[in-house]
This record gives structure tokens, C-alpha cells and sequence, in this order.
């Protein structure tokens, strides 16, 4: 964890496989305190690793590294909630990235920039620049669209175009896991300095360009159910793995320590 960010702040780990991916014991107001007034000193990421993210992790002991070097690593879903207050033997909050992203636009800019990568241009991406304008903050949008992130020149580009661009504010990344990870990690060694939230589908709830579960359903845990609906050929064999996931993560995480 970095060292900018109050040594206070509690962390657990969640075993997976081989691996460890650490969970840092917050709440949602004090994760926006801690990213809104995080003290200058290069850039820190944040990632919100969910039951997928944890499977990715356990099948490659390689990209435990990227939950490792974040300066957060909050738990997105309900299951990583669950297996990280089994370890730490407490109620561990959900910290939902979308529910992140929102309270992060409805915030006070004052003047800082926001760039955001990723999104789907159009009417839901300007409507939010809008949201955000209005709300003091200066709003960079960088689409990057796949080519961009696999051409290597061109990912370095878009990286010293951002980090440079939001210096001293916030970059937002929705690119998927763990490709936005990555892309974080890369863009924290830029010169200049601020915070990098990897938020995953956020950008897209908030534009309405997908459509979100509805609060009861969000409330119940059945989010996931709500997504696989909407896109079952691309989601539906992803779900399945994940829970598959759970029952070998769940037995490795016993009460009270992984």
C-alpha cells in the first residue's frame, strides 16, 4: 500500500490459489476521502477486484502483482466482501465501483481534471461530461478503443497523453480486467501525479449505455444475474467459471485466515 495513503487504514488478504490478493477494510465515504484527498506524491491506483478478478488471479499467480502495487484494492462484489470478512474475522463492506464512480461525479471537482478512458462516445458520454463540468471538474475523455491499447506505440502515447493531461487530478479507467490493471499500473510510473481508479463497466452504467440492475435486485446480490440477462453469449460462460470459482476460494479462505 502507499505510503501517501493514512497508515491507518486496515488490510486483509484473501487467498487465491497460490496467490494473495489484498482487501482494504474501508467504506465507501472513506474511499472517496482517501482518493479525493490523497496527498500528492505520483501516481496511485486504485483496483476493485471482484470473484472474477480472483479467479484470473488463481489461475495466474502472475497478476496478483497488480492488486499487490495498488494503492487500494477494494472489494467490488458481494463473494470478495464475504471471503475477506471470513479472513478477517469482521463485516467487510462491499465498495461497488459503480457506486464509487457515481459518488465520485457528484463530488466537488474544483477545478481539477478527470480524464476518463474508455466509454462509448455519444449522447450518455457528453450528458456526463455535462454532470461533471457542472460540478467544477475539468473532463478529459480518451475512448481507447482496442487497437489502441494492443498497438504498443500507441499505448504509450495514450498514457503520457493522460497522465500528462489529468496531472494533480483523477483518471478513471473502464477497459476490463485485466487489461485496465495493467494500463494503470503502466500509467503510475508516468511523471506527474493524482489517483487511477480501475472501475470496470462503471463508465458505461453511468453514461446509460448499459443498462445497471435495479436498486432490489443490486441489494439482494443478484447484480450478476441482471448482466448475464443482458449479455448471456458473452457473460454467461463467465459467471458460470466464477462460481465454479467460489467453492475451491471459499474453502481456501476459512474463518479466520487464509
Amino acid at each position: 500500500m502507499s505510503k501517501t495513503i493514512e497508515s491507518t487504514i486496515k488490510r486483509t488478504w484473501i487467498g487465491a490459489g497460490v496467490s494473495r490478493v489484498p482487501i482494504d477494510l474501508l467504506t465507501m465515504e472513506e474511499t472517496l476521502q482517501a482518493i479525493l484527498d490523497r496527498p500528492q506524491s505520483g501516481w496511485g491506483y486504485v483496483v476493485t477486484p471482484n470473484l472474477h478478478h480472483l479467479d484470473l488471479v488463481r489461475r495466474d499467480p502472475s497478476m496478483a502483482e497488480l492488486y499487490e502495487e495498488a494503492t487500494l484494492s477494494l472489494p467490488d462484489g458481494w463473494p470478495v466482501a464475504w471471503l475477506a470478512s471470513r479472513v478477517a474475522r469482521e463485516r467487510v463492506q462491499r465498495v461497488a465501483g459503480s457506486d464509487l464512480f457515481d459518488r465520485l461525479l457528484a463530488s466537488e471537482g474544483r477545478g481539477r481534471p478527470l480524464a476518463i478512458i474508455g466509454g462509448v462516445p455519444g449522447d450518455g458520454m457528453r450528458r456526463l461530461v455535462s454532470v461533471t463540468g457542472a460540478n467544477g471538474w475539468r473532463t478529459i475523455v480518451e475512448p481507447a478503443p482496442r487497437e489502441e491499447l494492443v498497438d504498443e506505440g500507441r499505448r504509450t502515447a495514450l498514457m503520457a497523453r493522460v497522465t500528462a493531461a489529468a496531472d494533480g487530478g483523477i483518471v478513471v479507467i473502464g477497459v476490463g480486467a485485466p487489461r485496465q490493471e495493467i494500463l494503470a499500473r503502466d500509467m503510475s510510473r508516468f511523471g506527474g501525479e493524482g489517483m487511477i481508479l480501475c472501475l470496470g463497466m462503471s463508465i458505461n452504467f453511468s453514461t446509460g449505455d448499459v443498462h445497471r440492475a435495479p436498486v432490489p435486485v443490486r441489494t439482494v446480490g443478484l447484480e450478476w444475474a441482471f448482466r448475464a440477462l443482458q449479455e448471456p453469449t458473452r457473460l454467461g460462460p463467465r459467471y458460470l467459471g466464477d462460481a465454479m470459482a467460489l467453492v475451491p476460494l471459499a474453502l481456501q479462505n476459512k474463518r479466520g485466515g487464509a
